[in-house]
């Protein structure tokens, strides 16, 4: 928004692979805040939001089904950041 009020130039949106590495990060940082049990489920609702636009929104219900902390991650790791790397 910054960089449109002040060059009226609109910035290319963040490349998948930025997005799963922030996304990663949230996730983990909802693990640690919440607990494993709680984190897990709070995390859903944010998968959503950060596959919405990306080539891998396809795979966000896969891994909203995922009833463990670690293993969300591990699914992340394995499954989406080595697609876009």
């Amino acid at each position: 928004i910054k960089t449109f009020l002040e060059t009226g130039r609109i910035i290319d949106p963040p490349k998948d692979e930025e997005v799963l590495a922030v996304m990663s990060r949230h996730i983990a940082n909802l693990h640690d805040f919440y607990g494993a049990e709680r984190g897990y489920r709070m995390a859903r609702k944010h998968i959503k939001w950060f596959l919405a636009n990306t080539e891998l929104s396809h795979m966000a219900r896969q891994l909203m089904q995922i009833n463990n902390a670690e293993e969300q991650l591990k699914f992340i790791n394995l499954h989406l950041i080595k697609q876009v790397a």
